[in-house]
């Protein structure tokens, strides 16, 4: 089974930061990345993850299980240090919930990645396969949604979501990531993830709502419901499933007129 040594996050926002912080809180390193700023030079060019760094550091309740914990991230830029992601076993996107962005992104991880290496989506309101539609057959293998909980640190629940091509090895290193680093953790919290497989649920889901090929409809409708205490996530989650399948079908997924979306 393959091992999780190493990370790279790629998006260092309130959710990018605090995966990267609980990664350390499990002893494993992680690279923290997000975009150069207009005209920066020098260390400014790594100024927006020095800031969800620095957040995440300050943030209440704290991220870190210590605060000496925050020297395991590296922060850096998508320009300058993607380079390492060849280094890495597990690299998550956390940037901002737009679908080109994300590919236009995935795009460049795909020309640096090791053949095997997990990526992963932290998405919450856009289809999963939908975002490497089109990538090389070893991306999609290894590619998957892991929706971290926010804070990730006290929301124990990380929330796996297969395609129909991911492999069941990627899936199967996640989980085995919890249950190896999960006795591990200090204070009295186990990092305890409850990583499952979400295809089935999804599927189930699908069938209730008419569309027994549980694709986007059930993703779009889950989505939602894992969100309901966020009306902001979850009307995104809504807005995105009318674009992907067209408004009369958005609505018979997520129960939402235009209306109520907006």
């Amino acid at each position: 089974m393959k091992r999780i040594h190493k990370v790279a996050v790629l998006g260092a926002g309130t959710m990018g930061a605090r995966i990267a912080a609980h990664f350390a809180n499990a002893g494993v390193p992680s690279y923290l990345l997000d975009i150069v700023p207009p005209d920066a030079d020098g260390a400014a060019r790594n100024k927006i993850a020095a800031a969800g760094l620095e957040a995440a550091k300050k943030s209440k309740p704290a991220a870190f299980f210590k605060p000496e914990l925050a020297r395991l991230v590296t922060i850096g830029n998508f320009e300058d240090d993607l380079k390492h992601l060849g280094e890495v076993d597990w690299i998550i996107e956390a940037v901002v919930e737009n679908l080109e962005i994300k590919r236009a992104l995935l795009k460049k991880v795909e020309a640096i990645r090791k053949p095997g290496t997990i990526v992963s989506t932290n998405t919450s309101g856009l289809p999963v396969a939908k975002i490497a539609e089109g990538f090389s057959d070893d991306f999609r293998k290894s590619w998957l949604g892991t929706h971290f909980f926010n804070p990730p640190r006290y929301m124990r629940l990380l929330e796996t979501i297969p395609t129909p091509e991911t492999d069941p090895a990627a899936i199967e290193a996640v989980a085995g990531f919890e249950s190896d680093r999960g006795s591990a953790l200090q204070d009295g919290r186990k990092i305890n993830l409850n990583l499952r497989n979400a295809q089935s649920e999804f599927r189930g889901a699908a069938r209730q709502v008419g569309d027994p090929g549980g694709s986007e409809c059930s993703f779009g409708r889950r989505a939602a419901e894992v969100n309901a205490g966020s009306a902001e996530v979850a009307a995104l989650g809504h807005r995105n499933l009318h674009a992907s399948l067209g408004e009369r079908e958005g609505q018979r997924c997520s129960g939402l007129s235009s209306a109520d979306d907006e």
